[in-house]
């Protein structure tokens, strides 16, 4: 192992050398959404309609993208949905954005 020496790093972006998920990240982006939203309206009431949910979902996210762009720093999926709560007036300490975070984050397995 002492004789190997890395020159290089190759990044697969886009499927490009592998083979991803069939089903485009836009979908299972909207599929993981679905299921944080089942498990929050589990723990609470909450008023948003789905598409409320979703359009705002895709506004602050869009904000972050956007100063991702011109910053290069990248956001995470807490950071909106701590916008998001705050939008909805959801009293979301870390613990139910974590627990919200691990809803949206559980059906990515199956498409992967």
């Amino acid at each position: 192992m002492d004789r190997l020496k890395p020159r290089a790093v190759i990044f697969d972006m886009g499927n490009t050398l592998v083979e991803w998920p069939s089903t485009s990240w836009e979908e299972i982006n909207l599929i993981c959404l679905e299921n944080s939203l089942k498990f929050l309206r589990a723990k609470m009431p909450v008023s948003p309609s789905s598409d409320e949910f979703f359009e705002a979902y895709n506004v602050v996210r869009g904000e972050y993208r956007r100063v991702a762009e011109e910053s290069m720093v990248e956001w995470t999926v807490p950071q909106v949905v701590k916008k998001m709560f705050d939008r909805f007036h959801i009293d979301g300490d870390s613990d139910l954005v974590d627990r919200f975070f691990d809803a949206f984050s559980e059906p990515v397995e199956q498409y992967l």
